[in-house]
C-alpha cells in the first residue's frame, strides 16, 4: 500500500485517525445491517445469510456478565474479547466508510487505509482540505468519533513509522514508550526451538517493516543488543539475523502458506528430561512401521509437541490473591520460576525489587514470610510447620532491625500483627500453634536481641 503511494502535488501530508471506543459504541441495529450487506455479497449461500444474521444477533443481544455480585446485560456494542468482535467491528466500520465515500464530494486523500479502528492516509491537498475531510468523517455517524494527527515529515502508526521521502513513503519500525523488549529469557524452561525462533521472528518483522536496507541493518544491530540483554548466545542471534537478511522484503511481505500435516500429534508436558523420551520415540518408531499390524496405521513418525507445565502461580493463585491483594496489580515486581533438580520439584521465588518492596515492613513482612516459607519447604525439604516456625523467627530478626531504624516498637508490633493475621487466616491450627510458640520465644528474647543490635 505504501509502496504504491506517490505525491503528485506541492503539498505532502500524512495523517492518522483513531476511532474512540469502537467495540462498545456500535449500535446493534446498524451493525446487523452491515452484516447483512456483506453476507448478501457471498457467492456461497450455505449457511444462508438469514442463518448467519440470526446467529450474530444472538451473540450481540444475549451477552451477560457479572460485576460486584450483580448481573448485567449488554444492550449496545459488542463485548470485548469474543471471537466475533474484531471481524464484526471491522465490517461495521467498512460499511459506514463505504456510505461516506459515496456521499462525500470534497477532495479525497490519495491514500487511505484502516486496521480495525486505526486509520492512516496521505494526501497532496492543502491542510485546510484535509482537515475538512477528517471533520466530515468525524461528523458523518453519531456513534463513531475520531481523534487524529497530521504530520509533514513522519508519523507513527501501530508498530511502524511512516515517513515522507521525496514523493514516496518509507516505513521503519516504531517502538512505543512503554516497549520494554522483555523477550523470553534464554535461560527459561522452554523448548530450544521456541527460544531459538524468537530472534528470527523479530528480525523477520524488521525485514517487513523497514523499507530501506540500511535502516534494516541499523535496527538489526539494535535488536541484537536487546537479545544480548536477555541472555541469548551470539551464535543464535547471528544465525537468525543472517536468515532474515537472505529473505527479500517482497517475499517477506507475502503471506506464508502452511503445509497440510497429517502426522499424528504426540503431546508431552515439557521438561528437559522429556527430551530424552522424544528421542527414544523417534529412534524406535521403525518398530511400529515395520510391524504388519501397526505399519498401516503409523505410516509417518508422530509430531512431537509440548504443552506448558504447571507453574507456581497456577497452584497458589488463590493464596496469593487472598493474602496479597496487590499481587495482580504489580506483576512487574515479582517473578516466579519453577525449577527441578534431581527429579525433585522445588520452587524459587525471586523478587526483582526486593529492596524497594521491603522498605515498608508492614507490606513487606507477609511477603518476606512466604519467601522464607517456600524456601524452607521446597529447597530444604523441611516439614511445613517447622518451616513456618523458622520463617517467623527469621522475619522477627529482620523486623527488629527495622524497629531500631524506625525508632520505636509501634511499627514492629504492627508488622508482626499484620503477618500473624495472614497466617491464621491461611494455615491449619497445627502450623499456627508452632508459629505462636515462636512468637512467644521471640518476644521473651526481644530486649536482649535489641541490645545486641
Amino acid at each position: 500500500m505504501f509502496r504504491d503511494c506517490n505525491f503528485s502535488g506541492k503539498n505532502k501530508l500524512i495523517f492518522t485517525m483513531d476511532i474512540t471506543s469502537l467495540y462498545t459504541v456500535i449500535p446493534n441495529k446498524e451493525g446487523l445491517q452491515a452484516l447483512r450487506f456483506f453476507f448478501d455479497q457471498h457467492t456461497i449461500k450455505e449457511p444462508s445469510s438469514e442463518t448467519l444474521l440470526r446467529l450474530g444477533e444472538l451473540v450481540l443481544t444475549l451477552h451477560c456478565f457479572s460485576f460486584a455480585d450483580k448481573y448485567y446485560k449488554q444492550v449496545n456494542g459488542v463485548a470485548m474479547g469474543i471471537k466475533m468482535g474484531p471481524s464484526y467491528a471491522n465490517l461495521c466500520v467498512g460499511y459506514i466508510e463505504k456510505q461516506f465515500f459515496n456521499q462525500f464530494n470534497g477532495t479525497k486523500p490519495e491514500l487511505y487505509g484502516r486496521y480495525i479502528d486505526d486509520c492512516i492516509g496521505a494526501t497532496s491537498s492543502s491542510r485546510k482540505k484535509l482537515v475538512y475531510f477528517i471533520t466530515s468523517v468525524n461528523s458523518f455517524h453519531p456513534a463513531l468519533k475520531y481523534t487524529w494527527e497530521i504530520a509533514e515529515t513522519s508519523i507513527a502508526f501501530l508498530d511502524f513509522k511512516v515517513s515522507i521521502n521525496g514523493n514516496d513513503l518509507s516505513t521503519s519500525v516504531h517502538y512505543k514508550p512503554t516497549q520494554s523488549h522483555s523477550f523470553l529469557l534464554h535461560s527459561s524452561s522452554h523448548p530450544s526451538e521456541v527460544k531459538n525462533s524468537n530472534p528470527f521472528s523479530q528480525f523477520l518483522t524488521l525485514r517487513r517493516l523497514c523499507s530501506d536496507d540500511s535502516d534494516f541493518s541499523n535496527k538489526s544491530e539494535e535488536m541484537r543488543h536487546f537479545f544480548k540483554k536477555r541472555g541469548y548466545p551470539y551464535s543464535v542471534v547471528n544465525t537468525a539475523q543472517h536468515r532474515a537478511q537472505q529473505i527479500d522484503r517482497q517475499s517477506a511481505l507475502q503471506t506464508s502458506q502452511k503445509e497440510k500435516n497429517e502426522r499424528i500429534p504426540f503431546t508431552l508436558t515439557y521438561h528437559p528430561h522429556n527430551l530424552a523420551a522424544k528421542n527414544i520415540i523417534l529412534k524406535n518408531f521403525k518398530l511400529l512401521q515395520n510391524d504388519n499390524e501397526t505399519g498401516r496405521i503409523f505410516t509417518q513418525p508422530p509430531l512431537i509437541s509440548f504443552k506448558r507445565d504447571k507453574m507456581l502461580q497456577n497452584d497458589h493463585a488463590s493464596i496469593c490473591s487472598s493474602v496479597l491483594p496487590w499481587w495482580n496489580t504489580r506483576p512487574h515486581c515479582w517473578y516466579i520460576t519453577w525449577k527441578r533438580k534431581r527429579n525433585k520439584n522445588w520452587y524459587s521465588i525471586i523478587s526483582t525489587s526486593v529492596n524497594t518492596l521491603f522498605q515498608n515492613l508492614t507490606l513487606g513482612s507477609p511477603i518476606r514470610f512466604f519467601f522464607y516459607l517456600f524456601q524452607g519447604v521446597f529447597n530444604k525439604n523441611l516439614p511445613f510447620s517447622v518451616a513456618a516456625s523458622i520463617s517467623f523467627k527469621r522475619l522477627s530478626h529482620v523486623t527488629c532491625v527495622g524497629k531500631l531504624k524506625s525508632g520505636g516498637c509501634e511499627r514492629y508490633n504492627k508488622t508482626l500483627a499484620n503477618c500473624w493475621q495472614q497466617i491464621k487466616a491461611l494455615f491449619s491450627p497445627t502450623v499456627c500453634q508452632n508459629v505462636a510458640v515462636s512468637f512467644i520465644q521471640i518476644n521473651l528474647s526481644l530486649p536482649t536481641r535489641v541490645g545486641q543490635h
